[in-house]
């Protein structure tokens, strides 16, 4: 099976979006590159960190045990430089 392509680093939405996780790989300086795909088909991708055990900045689950298929409510900020910051992530059942 030929591996997905990852979406650009900076075309995230940016506020609260329901979404699927997709994938993972690792990253620079061992960053956790998690992908996600919304319901009307727009990849993007986020990164977690390991000082906070691949987890969002503010609140949610590792990402590291993350599978794909699985739904996410995501709160998605920008940085002082304009990129995504991964700040929430709550997994939505069913």
């Amino acid at each position: 099976m030929p591996r997905k392509p990852f979406p650009a680093r900076t075309n995230a939405p940016e506020g609260h979006v329901k979404a699927t996780f997709t994938q993972r790989a690792w990253g620079p300086r061992r960053t956790l590159l998690c992908c996600f795909v919304l319901d009307d088909g727009y990849p993007f991708r986020l990164s977690t960190f390991p000082r906070k055990d691949y987890a969002p900045y503010q609140s949610g689950p590792s990402f590291r045990y993350a599978r794909t298929g699985e739904r996410y409510r995501l709160e998605i900020g920008r940085s002082q430089t304009g990129l995504p910051t991964f700040l929430t992530a709550e997994r939505i059942d069913g």
